[in-house]
């Protein structure tokens, strides 16, 4: 998993942002949502030095997603935002449902097994 510091922030302040329907529908306290963007740290694989890009119309903040993608030399940005799945590919890199994804790993599996 590749993440950016970007994408961390943008993350934390959704998840610290009080306004938000998922706040109203779920509680848990900021210090957990600040323990989890801390946990995703520590696990994720870091970039940085994002290039600029300007794809998404709809949502620019989303651009950040793809360009963490790009620095990252990755083949799949796995999400279930529909503005990134409407793209469905962007220079090499396919956006795709963590249901679909999982199918892809899944039967990479199975050819490594025969």
């Amino acid at each position: 998993m590749y993440l950016s510091e970007e994408i961390l922030d943008e993350a934390q302040g959704v998840l610290l942002d009080e306004e938000r329907r998922h706040r109203q529908r779920y509680y848990y306290p900021n210090e957990e949502a600040i323990h989890f963007i801390e946990g995703l740290r520590d696990f994720a694989h870091l970039v940085a030095d994002l290039p600029q890009v300007a794809v998404v119309i709809r949502d620019p903040n989303d651009d950040m997603v793809i360009a963490t993608a790009q620095r990252a030399q990755t083949a799949y940005i796995v999400t279930r935002d529909k503005d990134l799945l409407s793209l469905q590919h962007y220079e090499g890199i396919t956006m795709i449902t963590p249901e679909a994804f999982i199918a892809i790993v899944r039967t990479q599996e199975k050819g490594h097994l025969s």
